[in-house]
């Protein structure tokens, strides 16, 4: 008995699970890609380009067109042998770095024009433009890093000359030259804290549009 009642379990297991010759086969489908737009991303880029572009075409003119002698007659008082040696000292500071600054506008000109064509053509669904933006994306990293040293060396050239033309001129006490030293150290601090800030946030948003721009899901919906 006990031998019957096991074949007849198996029996009824099997039937159970015998596929049903009538039903129609299921083929599981392969999940596809999510389609997905370039987003926020792609606006703030167009959005930078456009101020960076506004902002090298209004730079760009004032330093080609900028003197590069000092008007000494402009100075007069109490004060006149200071004000002179930290004019003097930041219009010889300002003409070393003259090419540098011209061609960093003119750098500059050209990414945020970069992002601005780009970030456009990639609101549109354009491939191309997809492309455009992520080229002029890597370039503004390499323009912000730039810019941050070589503005960050100026100033402290700059304000240090401030410091010397203070400690030298005689008009000047030595209490009130250290305090001016203290001031100028923590404004040269604050300011390259905030450059700082800046450049790194907007590297940021740079790196992000880079890495999802390149994204198959978003390639798949760009044209």
């Amino acid at each position: 008995m006990p031998e019957l009642t096991t074949a007849k379990y198996l029996q009824d297991v099997q039937i159970e699970e015998a596929p049903n010759p009538l039903s129609p086969e299921i083929t599981p489908v392969a999940p596809q890609n999510e389609v997905k737009r370039p987003g926020a991303l792609a606006w703030l880029c167009t959005i930078l380009g456009g101020l960076g572009l506004l902002s090298a075409m209004l730079t760009l003119p004032a330093l080609l067109l900028s003197p590069t002698e000092f008007d000494t007659s402009q100075i007069q008082g109490e004060q006149a042998e200071v004000m002179l040696l930290v004019a003097e000292n930041s219009m010889a500071i300002s003409n070393q770095f003259r090419f540098f600054n011209i061609a960093l506008s003119g750098a500059h000109l050209i990414v945020a024009g970069g992002l601005l064509i780009g970030g456009l053509m990639t609101l549109s669904r354009s491939k191309v433009g997809s492309q455009i933006l992520v080229w002029s994306c890597v370039l503004a990293i390499g323009f912000e890093v730039t810019r941050f040293l070589l503005q960050g060396l100026q100033s402290y050239l700059q304000l240090n000359g401030v410091k010397d033309a203070m400690v030298t001129s005689t008009a000047v006490t030595t209490q009130m030259a250290s305090n001016l030293e203290t001031g100028i150290m923590i404004g040269l601090i604050v300011s390259l804290g905030f450059g700082f800030l800046f450049a790194a946030g907007k590297c940021f948003v740079y790196y992000l549009a880079t890495d999802k721009l390149q994204r198959p899901e978003v390639q798949a919906g760009l044209g």
